[in-house]
């Protein structure tokens, strides 16, 4: 059985508090984690090892040499895979546990390797047809009810507002449909007046400027050049 680094280390340090008896020592490891009776604990061969490493490198562990092996293995992915499939109500940290890997580890392979993702389930109330059709109708109606609101905003727009309008499109829009430098030098907000002054007027169907606002809304969807500053 693989120990982890905090289990041997309390073992070697039990061995010495005990006057190095080892079953003083098995015995202050199954307090220490509470482990059942019947539980494995490290054998006496394990502790004389681990106490021996401790004494010639001041650790419990044996120093690794080589290349370090990746966590995220593909016997490591398989292992993970498995352990999820057997027991999948059971925790990540569970899942870390038993296979003896990090947390972190574990949680990386499932959203890296694995492409698992978190969900919890929620009971919800089932959408009738009838539900169904009502939320289409209010969706509908809430947009009906915008471009309402829309329409007489602009149908009870005072009059001075209006003629503001207008003249911003006499003003600028032959300057738009011709192009040339006038459009490059033209101010961004400026534009959008126009822009604005376009949409209100073809909404109100002004006969007096309504061609003329055609053709600044198709040049402005279509600049020749249009470099605005």
């Amino acid at each position: 059985m693989r120990w982890n680094s905090e289990e041997r280390a309390f073992a070697v340090e039990a061995y010495f508090s005990s006057g190095c008896s080892v079953i003083a020592t098995q015995r202050a490891f199954r307090n220490r984690f509470n482990l059942a009776p019947l539980a494995p604990v490290p054998d006496r061969k394990s502790i004389v090892t681990w106490v021996t490493t401790f004494r010639q490198t001041a650790s419990a562990t044996k120093r690794r040499t080589g290349v370090p092996r990746p966590v995220r293995s593909p016997e490591n992915i398989e292992a993970v895979r498995a352990s999820m499939l057997r027991s999948p109500r059971r925790s990540a940290r569970k899942h870390a546990s038993a296979l003896r890997l990090s947390d972190r580890s574990v949680r990386r392979i499932l959203r890296d390797d694995l492409h698992f993702h978190p969900y919890k389930m929620a009971i919800v109330q089932e959408l009738s047809e009838r539900i169904e059709e009502d939320i289409y109708k209010y969706e509908n109606d809430d947009i009906v009810d915008a471009l309402n609101k829309q329409n007489k905003d602009v149908l009870q727009c005072k009059p001075r507002i209006v003629k503001k309008y207008l003249n911003t499109i006499k003003k600028y829009g032959n300057i738009i449909i011709e192009g040339g430098e006038g459009v490059t030098h033209m101010n961004t907000l400026i534009l959008q007046d126009v822009i604005n002054a376009v949409d209100i007027t073809t909404r109100l169907a002004s006969v007096e400027i309504l061609s003329l606002a055609t053709n600044v809304v198709e040049n402005i969807k279509h600049p020749i050049a249009l470099q605005i500053t």
